[in-house]
């Protein structure tokens, strides 16, 4: 009789402990653990300074909080993002946070993740709430190129003659693009051109290409009276391509302040002003809404923008971003 009430204990204790089990799997969303919510990183932009600084930073936060975080990169393969979402899909993550997407790209990982129930946060995706995606945190795009562009007048001592160097596939350049230009030529200046880079991992070159030919078709130096470039990386090609010509007197402004970009900037050369994008605030803000999201407590909107923070040689010394 005391082994039967024995085994019907052991029996008892093990049901209670598969029952607890279950519980606990069922209080998260996807594989990890409520103690350890399994966050997957894709981006297929790390090699960019500024993607590279916002996700560095995103890891570092959700591993101080306690998270799983993985972190895949694809190398502007976005066909791969999509394959790497499904298959973060597949393994009922918690989470699946998209560094700099474009959305047009990732349709089929975003429908997937929707299927399986995985919330997807976003950091700097476009320029316009995004469907299916939980939130994404941006650059106020609008404001960026409003205060370079305010900069680039006030480099140039007034409107004058301006080449525009932008991206079109990128959702955030293409829009700030459209803005500087409708912001410079609403205060005077001209828009002489406005040169597209193909590819982000190229753009120091393509840049500094498009300015050369600029320069060697259009010889007198009244031709050109500044560059608006919608990133550091660009301008920095622009600036190189002034350096070798002699052209130093021509003003150029970029975006991101970049350690490069900042370090130019103090050289007081043609490297006027460039807008930090505050990633600090951005994945700072994205971290916090998801963490309060594993605890229970849904969005309450799914997008929001930042403001960025003007750089010239005024404040390039102190600047500490």
């Amino acid at each position: 009789m005391k082994r039967l009430i024995a085994a019907l204990g052991l029996l008892a204790a093990l049901l209670l402990t598969g029952c607890s089990g279950s519980n606990a799997e069922s209080a998260t969303s996807g594989g990890g653990t409520p103690e350890q919510p399994e966050v997957a990183v894709i981006t297929g932009s790390y090699g960019t300074p500024a993607a590279k600084y916002a996700i560095d930073a995103f890891e570092e936060l959700g591993t101080g909080k306690g998270w799983k975080v993985t972190v895949s990169d694809t190398d502007f393969d976005f066909n791969q993002v999509n394959s790497l979402m499904q298959d973060a899909a597949l393994r009922k993550v918690d989470a699946i946070v998209l560094g700099f997407p474009t959305p047009e790209q990732i349709t089929v990982g975003l429908k997937a993740a929707n299927d399986a129930e995985v919330p997807v946060y976003v950091i700097d995706g476009g320029t316009a709430p995004m469907e299916g995606v939980t939130l994404n945190v941006t650059s106020d795009s609008g404001q960026l190129a409003e205060i370079s562009a305010q900069a680039l007048l006030d480099a140039m001592g007034g409107p004058g003659k301006v080449l525009v160097i932008g991206h079109d596939p990128h959702p955030g350049i293409r829009l700030r693009t459209a803005e500087a230009i409708e912001y410079l030529e609403a205060a005077g200046a001209q828009i002489v051109d406005v040169k597209q880079v193909r590819e982000p991992a190229s753009s120091q070159g393509e840049a500094l290409n498009f300015t050369n030919d600029f320069l060697q078709a259009h010889q007198d130096q009244d031709d050109l009276d500044g560059v608006w470039a919608g990133w550091d990386a660009a301008a920095m090609g622009v600036v190189q391509s002034l350096n070798s010509a002699g052209r130093t007197e021509v003003p150029v402004t970029g975006i991101d302040a970049t350690d490069q970009a900042v370090a130019e900037i103090k050289k007081d050369g043609p490297f006027t002003a460039t807008v930090f994008q505050d990633w600090d605030a951005i994945v700072g803000r994205l971290a916090e809404v998801m963490e309060a999201d594993f605890a229970g407590t849904d969005p309450g909107t799914n997008f929001e923008e930042k403001p960025g923070v003007l750089v010239t040689e005024d404040n390039a010394e102190t600047f500490n971003p």
